[in-house]
């Protein structure tokens, strides 16, 4: 079992969000969609959203989402990046 949150955060034509604390995962598809639920140590192949039955771990992996997030400019929320890749770059 984990003990802390592990946030993951995607830039692309929408911006999608994932946490997971303990067993649970959390994934938000889009900016302003909900939080679908699933409780991994039961469900390893994240077939039945349980988010319903879990308001407070829901609301929990929210704030974990919103807290976490770090605005770029390099990688706008809603726009495909076009830029080089960062390990191409030389210092």
């Amino acid at each position: 079992m984990l003990d802390k949150q592990i946030p993951i955060s995607h830039c692309r034509d929408r911006y999608d969000q994932a946490v997971r604390l303990d067993q649970w995962k959390g994934i938000r598809l889009g900016k302003n969609n909900g939080i679908k639920l699933y409780d991994l140590s039961a469900d390893i192949t994240e077939s039945h959203d349980v988010a319903n039955q879990h308001p407070v771990i829901v609301k929990q992996i929210d704030q974990i989402m919103k807290n976490t997030v770090t605005p770029s400019e390099r990688y706008p929320v809603g726009r495909i990046y076009e830029g080089k890749p960062l390990w191409s770059q030389k210092k």
